[in-house]
């Protein structure tokens, strides 16, 4: 009986493919909720010297998930039978909301010197 072994899975081409979008977007996620978290710590504070922000960062991080799940797996079984095109949609709309995240973040930044 053949040994199954993790790199031979890795050198199947679409699994490697899978696991570096996966690792790349858990990266790309948790990188931006630092930078968030940063900027938040960035505000001034309230008169208690507490930020109110840091708090509700973890939860806005998580709210999208929460919401979104069950419609992603619906849209996960029916766009099954588009090919790639879901992902590629997908990965589109999430480059305009970093950039629009980017975009807004910069503006925070500069309201807040």
């Amino acid at each position: 009986m053949a040994e199954n072994r993790y790199i031979d899975l890795l050198k199947n081409r679409g699994f490697f493919c899978f696991f570096c979008t996966q690792f790349l977007g858990a990266f790309n996620d948790n990188f931006y909720k630092i930078i968030v978290t940063l900027v938040a710590l960035d505000l001034p504070a309230t008169a208690s010297g507490a930020n109110p922000y840091i708090p509700l960062i973890g939860g806005l991080f998580i709210l999208p998930f929460l919401l979104f799940s069950g419609y992603a797996g619906y849209l996960a079984i029916e766009g099954a039978r588009e090919g790639d095109q879901l992902t590629l949609d997908r990965r589109g709309a999430e480059y305009v909301q970093m950039l629009i995240a980017e975009l807004s973040s910069d503006r925070l930044l500069a309201a807040s010197r």
